[in-house]
């Protein structure tokens, strides 16, 4: 059986997360020109006066290309989502592993810890630090997690944590956990931590659309019978409410 080429395999995996932001890129991009179309069916289904004036001979092309309007909605909805993207990067660009592992839960372990089994981790973690080269990790147990699982945060090798499960140090065999640690530590050492915080923030403009929209809709469903203006209003916060 050929052996396994270790660098070719991580070439490889940095390919794809390449592609993979690229595509996130796109899914934004789509997001925003599904803004423009949810403005643009809002603004003429509701009476707007801006559009009375079309008549049956106005295309459907014509209806729903606006170049105006589409360069507000377009460049105003990607400023949102980076705006809202650049302050979760920032709120968690200045969180230390150990805030994030106490936050998820997480129980720090003393380097002289009695109980055998963080005794156990304590030295695989250590093992892995004098191999691997990085800086010893601040160590958190998921007391109440009972399945196997395991992760690393931080944006630095000098903040970061490394957190196992409860049922990860009771079902694993020393070489399984040993296996599960450095997994993580490769998280630490290729800076995956940076990546995924970079992702989270993307995410979250995201969602941050979806809140918007119900802003929107709570704010102005009282006066949508009163205002032509808020029906659309209501309009559009459904319809970002969907699409974030």
């Amino acid at each position: 059986m050929a052996g396994t080429n270790f660098f070719e395999r991580q070439d490889k995996a940095r390919r794809a997360t390449r592609y993979l932001v690229v595509w996130f890129g796109l899914a934004v991009l789509g997001v925003a020109l599904s803004v423009y179309a949810i403005v643009m069916f809002a603004l003429s289904h509701t009476g707007t006066a801006r559009f009375r004036t079309w008549g049956p001979e106005v295309s459907f092309w014509e209806r729903a290309w606006d170049p105006e309007i589409f360069l507000w909605v377009f460049c105003g909805t990607l400023a949102f989502v980076g705006i809202a993207s650049l302050f979760k990067r920032s709120e968690l660009g200045s969180a230390s592993g150990e805030k994030i592992a106490r936050e998820l839960g997480g129980i720090p372990v003393s380097p002289d810890a009695a109980d055998p089994l963080h005794r156990r981790f304590v030295n695989v973690v250590q093992e892995m630090a004098i191999a691997s080269g990085v800086m010893m990790p601040s160590i958190f147990v998921l007391v109440n997690e009972r399945g196997i699982n395991a992760f690393a945060a931080g944006t630095r090798q000098d903040n970061a944590a490394i957190a196992v499960s409860q049922g990860a140090l009771e079902k694993l065999s020393r070489d399984e956990l040993q296996a599960v640690v450095g997994h993580e530590f490769s998280h630490i050492l290729n800076g995956d931590m940076r990546m995924n915080v970079k992702l989270i923030g993307w995410i979250f403009g995201l969602l941050a659309l979806s809140v918007f929209g119900r802003v929107l809709m709570m704010t102005s469903n009282g006066r949508s019978r009163k205002n032509e203006g808020a029906n659309a209003i209501v309009f559009v916060g459904l319809g970002l409410f969907l699409v974030g």
